[in-house]
């Protein structure tokens, strides 16, 4: 994807990768209660660094990455109803019938059980990957400009992987 990306890219455009980092993701509640997904999302999703990586070694110049930590508290019975949408979420959607159910049972015993919080930390990291076609290169074939953009959202709107490649 990288290569198509560079070659269609005009000049002195730029390509941003939007997307989530379980490398820096280990308190995420889906983590917690869907084990499963972590270990899928580990054989997924590169980390910045092989990203980062790649791209300089395709040819984008001024390679960045930014990361973004959103922290918050989640209440485990909002969690639970969010989680029952599977089919918003590619993380639930990628695991097992089995594990997909043996994770909602996790998150139903922690709500019944009088000595869990029913109020849990939740953090999870968002990075956002950017570099340009160097201003000096020659044009390349396929470079018309075009916008491309992708957006998947999870259970609760929030947007966890996102592509774009436009000219500046």
């Amino acid at each position: 994807m990288l290569r198509e990306a560079f070659r269609v890219l005009r000049r002195g455009g730029r390509f941003a990768l939007y997307n989530m980092c379980p490398q820096e993701s280990d308190d995420w509640l889906y983590y917690a209660y869907f084990p499963e997904a972590k270990t899928r999302d580990f054989a997924d999703f590169w980390p910045p660094d092989a990203i980062v990586s790649e791209m300089s070694a395709t040819g984008f110049a001024g390679v960045e990455v930014q990361r973004r930590h959103v922290h918050r508290e989640r209440d485990l019975a909002e969690l639970l109803s969010a989680v029952r949408f599977r089919e918003r979420n590619s993380q639930l959607l990628s695991l097992s019938d089995a594990a997909y159910e043996a994770g909602l049972r996790r998150i139903e015993r922690d709500l019944d059980n009088p000595q869990r919080h029913k109020v849990r930390s939740d953090n999870l990291c968002f990075v956002t990957v950017r570099g340009d076609a160097a201003v000096d290169d020659e044009p390349r074939a396929g470079h018309e400009g075009r916008v491309v953009r992708g957006e998947e959202h999870d259970a609760l709107g929030d947007i966890v992987g996102c592509a774009h490649t436009a000219a500046r």
